[in-house]
This record gives structure tokens, C-alpha cells and sequence, in this order.
């Protein structure tokens, strides 16, 4: 699809906009709408109170509202059906499900043909090798090799050393060290400060659950529940709320600056 066939959004088709995710059935290949049928209330979205950030939850299946719409098919439901059968076959769990902590370059690494990031490939003897990831996704790039990551890895670890042996570069990569550690504090501090004002008005809440319940306003059950929630959504804040960090400023050995 990508030799002359535009995508509607974007430069390249990729696998994901044909294969989609099966929980909340994206994807051409899973959206019901092409054998007929109109679905909504497949996601929530909420916004992750630490980074501000909108996240989609899969709702239950019983919540998920459809409706019958034939004149808009283009393919009829056997032949959809015969589709979604195929994919247990064929389709393995998202990596997300797998993804391990991150390695020393996790993010920093690009292409060197199309500039695009780089992904897992596979192992091979047991070692990692990684692939650019638009040509994995989209075969749009000419950069088909793999490469092994303790390779990539042990090359630039060396140049770091060779580099760095340099008192003047020593002096700069603490002087950036201590700036990246002043700034994840700062960072720790302003999530802090969201989630106590978060947690302030969480409390607000409940107080007046509580006062309308003493004035007679709320039966005990509605009130029990609704401050059950209240509280229980406290409980969700304080767990994501991080630990005070201080920076703890690096400094050189004398030897290394003289």
C-alpha cells in the first residue's frame, strides 16, 4: 500500500493501521463499521493526574453500544468474521504486554537512512538485535539490516571513555549531569504540588459529603458510598504521588582537573 496508495493521514501506511488493537477492535481490518455496524463507548479517556497526559481505557464489552447500520457495509459479516478468525492465528501479544526496564540508549537511537527511531527485532544467540522501525512497520525505508545492540552499546561506551578522558569535557558532562539532576527535582516538585492540590480538593469533597449527611441532605448509604469513592480515589493519588528528591550535585576529583 505504501508503493503509490496515500494513507489518510500521515507520509506511510503502517501495520497498526490495518491490524489495529484487538481489545477496543482500531484498525481496518477489525472495525465493524465496514461489514455495518456502528460501535461507540469502546474507550475512556482520562488524563494521568502526575504528567497532564490523556490516556485511553478499553471499557467492559456490555458497556460498548452498537447499532445496525447495513447500508453502510462494504463487505458482508461472514466474510468480516472469516477475517477476525484469522487473527488468533497469526497475531502475538502487543510488546507493550513484554517491554522490559530501559536499556542506555532506549529512545536515543536512529535510523541512519530515514531518521526514524529503532526497534527490537528479534535475538539472535541470545543477543539483542534492533532494526529501524518504519522500515519494520512500514517497509518504506531502504535500511533493512539488524544490528546487534551490544555492539552499538559497546562502541559508544568506548567513545564515551575516550572523550571524556579530557579534563575539559569531564568538567561539562558533570556541569550537564547536575543540570538534568536539578531539573528532575524540579520536576518531582511540581507533580507533588498537582497532586496535593488534587488531594485538596478531594478533601473539600468529602467534607461536604460529610456536612450534607449531618444536615440531613444524604441518606447514610449514598453518603458512605460517595465518601468510599472520594477516598478511594485519595488512596489512587497518594500512591502516584512521588518522593521529595533533592539534587545531590556531582563534583570532580582534584586529580581530574588539574
Amino acid at each position: 500500500m505504501n508503493d503509490g496508495i496515500p494513507p489518510p493521514r500521515g507520509e506511510r501506511w503502517n501495520a497498526s493501521t490495518l491490524n489495529g488493537s484487538k481489545a477496543p477492535q482500531t484498525g481496518i481490518l477489525r472495525n465493524p463499521i465496514y461489514m455495518g455496524v456502528k460501535q461507540w463507548n469502546r474507550l475512556t479517556m482520562k488524563r494521568n493526574p502526575t504528567t497532564g497526559k490523556r490516556i485511553s481505557r478499553t471499557n467492559q464489552a456490555e458497556d460498548v453500544q452498537s447499532l445496525s447500520l447495513p447500508h453502510l457495509a462494504i463487505v458482508d459479516a461472514a466474510t468480516f468474521r472469516r477475517v477476525q478468525e484469522m487473527f488468533p492465528q497469526t497475531e502475538k501479544d502487543h510488546p507493550s504486554k513484554y517491554r522490559r526496564a530501559k536499556t542506555l540508549f532506549s529512545g536515543l537511537m536512529k535510523c541512519g537512512c530515514c531518521g526514524a527511531g529503532m526497534s527490537m527485532k528479534d535475538k539472535s544467540k541470545g543477543r539483542i538485535r534492533i532494526q529501524c522501525s518504519t522500515m519494520k512497520e512500514s517497509r518504506s525505508c531502504s535500511n533493512t539490516r539488524a544490528f546487534y545492540l551490544d555492539e552499538i552499546a559497546e562502541a559508544a561506551l568506548d567513545g564515551f571513555a575516550e572523550k571524556l578522558s579530557a579534563p575539559a569535557a569531564m568538567e561539562q558532562f558533570v556541569k550537564s549531569y547536575n543540570s538534568e539532576r536539578t531539573r528532575l527535582a524540579a520536576d518531582v516538585i511540581e507533580k507533588r504540588r498537582v497532586i496535593d492540590k488534587q488531594l485538596g480538593l478531594l478533601k473539600m469533597k468529602e467534607d461536604k459529603l460529610w456536612s450534607d449527611y449531618d444536615g440531613g441532605i444524604l441518606e447514610g448509604r449514598i453518603a458512605n458510598d460517595r465518601i468510599m469513592n472520594v477516598k478511594r480515589e485519595m488512596d489512587e493519588l497518594e500512591v502516584k504521588k512521588p518522593l521529595p528528591r533533592k539534587p545531590s550535585p556531582c563534583t570532580l576529583a582534584p586529580w581530574r582537573v588539574s
